[in-house]
């Protein structure tokens, strides 16, 4: 059975060859689809809406069904990345290959989205949902600046509304800023120093102040946070 498919034995038998990464690349959408919570009928039933349906329906139900699939297809290889990270390295064709897929469908992914908001606003959580309503941020984070910028204003009135989870709106803020080389607000943002292989906490505004910050959106202290990473930020007395 498919959905007793072990991703790291069909990963060993790579060799390197893009036309067996192809095939493999079904087998882990095939596995994301099955251990999904997403039945396979509701995914057929959500197939059937194209992007020239989305602007003339007005039924959530029917948004909430197209959201419910673009989350998969935002998510299936990215559920995949240990698998890979633990078997090429950054540099190879392999790594270069799975981002390389992953650009692609956001890309396709994100024209969607942009239909959707701009035709219906930010789609709160009342109206599609929790997990619909994370997958237009998701795939909003995952465009470029100008799409966050864009619609970065959408998103913080849907917090205030509380149709969507503050965390969002500190998560978008927090890539802004730091793509644009600033301090962030809220210490979201975390890389991995390329030498060691150690996480590091991007530079944050006026640490001191960091929980409070967090605390207006709903969010649990920084350290608790950081805890993930096995880092810890030093308050300043």
């Amino acid at each position: 059975m498919i959905n007793q498919l072990n991703v790291n034995m069909i990963l060993m038998k790579v060799n390197g060859n893009k036309a067996k990464l192809i095939t493999i690349s079904i087998f882990l959408i095939v596995y994301f689809y099955t251990n999904n919570s997403f039945c396979q009928e509701r995914y057929i039933n959500n197939n059937t809406y194209t992007l020239n349906k989305i602007i003339n329906t007005s039924s959530n139900d029917s948004l909430k069904l197209i959201l419910d699939n673009l989350y998969i297809k935002d998510q299936t290889f990215r559920q995949a990345y240990r698998c890979f990270k633990d078997k090429y390295s950054d540099d190879s064709d392999e790594m270069k290959f799975y981002w390389e897929s992953i650009q692609k469908q956001d890309s396709i992914n994100l024209i969607t989205i942009v239909n959707i908001i701009d035709n219906y606003g930010w789609l709160g959580i009342s109206k599609v949902g929790e997990q619909a309503n994370k997958t237009i941020f998701l795939i909003v984070q995952h465009g470029d600046i100008e799409i966050q910028e864009k619609y970065l204003p959408l998103l913080k009135e849907s917090v205030n509304k509380g149709e969507s989870k503050g965390e969002f709106y500190a998560l978008l803020v927090d890539r802004i800023l730091v793509k644009k080389g600033l301090e962030q607000e809220y210490g979201t943002q975390i890389k991995v120093e390329k030498e060691t292989g150690n996480y590091i906490l991007y530079p944050i505004r006026d640490q001191n102040n960091v929980d409070v910050r967090r605390a207006k959106l709903g969010m649990k202290p920084i350290n608790d946070y950081l805890k993930n990473y096995g880092l810890e930020l030093k308050f300043v007395n």
